[in-house]
């Protein structure tokens, strides 16, 4: 029986895909760029890229979010100021607090058997504002951030960092009562795995993987009876 659950933001409990075309889209516009499908698709490409480089350590956050906006504004041989589109994007990102369906109705039903808390990558002021405004808030033991921690899933520091929290609020504890749920194989299984915790992968879109999640789900409804 688990005791613990932690469970990624994006992607798992929040639309992060909805909430950056929406944030992307507003940017565009301010910056001059015509948001068409195919430009916020480019967008979304080069970003994935440099967040998936951040993880293997290549390059730093600063230059992650910065760097993103370079690469698009070239390939419209456009000039702006970088640093400041990516401030416009996290503010407008902060806003993005629609909520993957039925991940309130998961979170309600578990609160009351299991603590719960989110851990997620990204930028703190962004990811803190998103969960306030999408009300889950509430069902939240704690939240952890990446950019908080300074070190990122699914860094072995990252999750030290975790546990280290939770024995100074539980003594020790057991692994086998707690559980990670994500959308994630780099960030939040491959994390799991290797800190041997139980693992839950939410794959609605029916991917493959050789790795071998405790748990795999399409409907995070399921997450439920996992967590009886």
């Amino acid at each position: 029986m688990y005791k613990i659950l932690l469970i990624d933001l994006d992607n798992t409990l929040l639309d992060f895909d909805l909430a950056q075309k929406k944030a992307l889209i507003k940017t565009l516009e301010k910056y001059g760029v015509d948001p068409t499908d195919e430009n916020v698709e480019l967008f979304r490409k080069i970003n994935t890229y440099y967040w998936e480089e951040y993880e293997k350590e290549r390059i730093t956050k600063k230059e992650l979010l910065v760097r993103r906006f370079i690469d698009f504004f070239t390939k419209f041989n456009l000039k702006r100021d970088c640093e400041e589109a990516n401030t416009s994007f996290l503010l407008e990102l902060s806003y993005g607090s629609d909520i993957i369906e039925n991940a309130d109705v998961v979170l309600e039903s578990l609160f009351s058997r299991v603590d719960i808390y989110a851990v997620t990558n990204g930028v703190y002021n962004t990811q803190k504002r998103r969960v306030e405004e999408s009300g889950l808030k509430q069902y939240f033991t704690d939240i952890f951030v990446s950019e908080k921690i300074g070190y990122q899933k699914p860094k072995k520091e990252f999750f030290d960092f975790v546990f280290d929290s939770l024995k100074s609020k539980y003594g020790e504890i057991n692994k086998e009562e707690v559980i990670i749920v994500g959308d994630s194989l780099s960030a939040d299984i491959i994390g799991g795995i290797e800190y041997n915790i139980d693992t839950c992968w939410y794959n609605p879109k029916g991917k493959t993987t050789d790795l071998k999640p405790t748990y795999v789900i399409s409907n995070i409804l399921d997450l439920i009876d996992i967590c009886k």
